[in-house]
């Protein structure tokens, strides 16, 4: 469990009049994340540039890059790594989009095991033992690939109200290790 409260800023620059003009965006974000764990606790920094352009009145593309740093406490648990994605956007209807999305990653990624694994050991940049889990683990650092692909759909409800439903494959591997993900998520969005 975390508290991440944060700043980010970001610049946007359209190329063009009319809302399909392509648009290039440079963001930043700067967050303080507040685990409970405290060796997991540290700051995160993301610079990123993101650009977009609408190809009809209904279908957009995205393409985004983005480093993100994290410095924890314990450096264990300190993660660099770049990122690359692009992002189709279907609107349906006036009042609902579904959008389709890749995404790569590499960089610094932890797993966890007990006992120790000689194994990760070999291709461990860090390591240390953690008592977030009931048992006693050893936590490793290691440099990794991760693809993914998503899916949401996002219906309006109001003006000021909507409901998202997404879901992302996660295939994170690095030589003999390989880890997959689901992750589903439900959401209402409530702008004020």
């Amino acid at each position: 469990n975390n508290i991440r409260p944060g700043l980010g800023a970001n610049l946007r620059y359209r190329f063009g009049l009319g809302k399909n003009a392509p648009w290039i965006r440079i963001e930043t974000k700067q967050a303080y994340a507040d685990f409970t764990e405290a060796d997991r606790t540290g700051w995160e920094f993301r610079p990123g540039i993101r650009t977009g352009i609408s190809l009809t009145e209904r279908f957009a593309l995205e393409a985004a890059y983005a480093y993100e740093h994290f410095s924890a406490r314990d450096v264990v648990f300190n993660k660099d790594a770049h990122n690359a994605s692009l992002r189709g956007t279907l609107a349906l209807t006036a009042s609902m989009q579904i959008a389709v999305g890749y995404k790569y990653r590499y960089g610094d990624v932890n797993a966890y095991a007990v006992p120790p694994r000689p194994d990760i050991v070999r291709i461990a940049d860090v390591l240390g033992e953690i008592n977030t889990f009931d048992t006693p683990r050893i936590a490793y650092r290691f440099p990794a690939s991760t693809h993914s692909g998503s899916i949401a759909i996002s219906q309006s409800l109001t003006s000021f109200a909507a409901l998202q439903a997404s879901y992302e494959w996660q295939y994170t591997s690095h030589k003999f290790l390989s880890y997959t993900n689901h992750l589903a998520e439900l959401a209402g969005v409530l702008l004020v």
